[in-house]
């Protein structure tokens, strides 16, 4: 199943997020990697709500594995990682408060013990860049605190 979702996903139709979200909704077993397939396939999209159907799988993830405990189901960077780069390519006027409010989710995580594969990386912070880069007002403030870190 998770290949189908990966084609669905990456098959550059405009319902490829809604195809992607049916499927998942048959399968009996789904990973970690079934749903940021499909985070994927939102991000990909050209729905005005992307952004907001990426963020809602991830919550549904979240409360999955803090309600199981199932390793299989756990969020990691890549799956909070997918949905900041949703917002980075929204045209959501608040995807960058968004954006910044996944990356502190995920430094709280990983610093807490309660999800380590949450840490950002990289192409975390990148996208997070990316997302200021087009939302001026709050970007500036942004981008100077989450890089006053690096430097202390």
């Amino acid at each position: 199943y998770n290949a189908v979702l990966l084609a669905s996903a990456r098959s550059g139709l405009p319902d490829a997020g809604e195809r992607a979200e049916a499927l998942l909704r048959e399968m009996q077993t789904v990973n970690a990697r079934s749903y940021t397939t499909v985070i994927d396939a939102w991000s990909r999209s050209n729905a005005e709500d992307k952004a907001e159907r990426a963020y809602s799988l991830l919550q549904e993830m979240e409360d999955a594995y803090e309600k199981t405990q199932d390793l299989k189901i756990r969020p990691n960077c890549i799956s909070y990682s997918t949905v900041i780069n949703a917002y980075a390519l929204s045209k959501d006027p608040r995807k960058a408060q968004k954006s910044w409010n996944i990356l502190k989710r995920m430094r709280q995580l990983s610093d807490s013990g309660k999800n380590t594969h949450a840490a950002p990386s990289l192409i975390t912070y990148n996208s997070v860049l990316n997302a200021c880069a087009t939302s001026v007002p709050f970007a500036q403030l942004q981008i100077k605190q989450m890089v006053h870190p690096l430097h202390s």
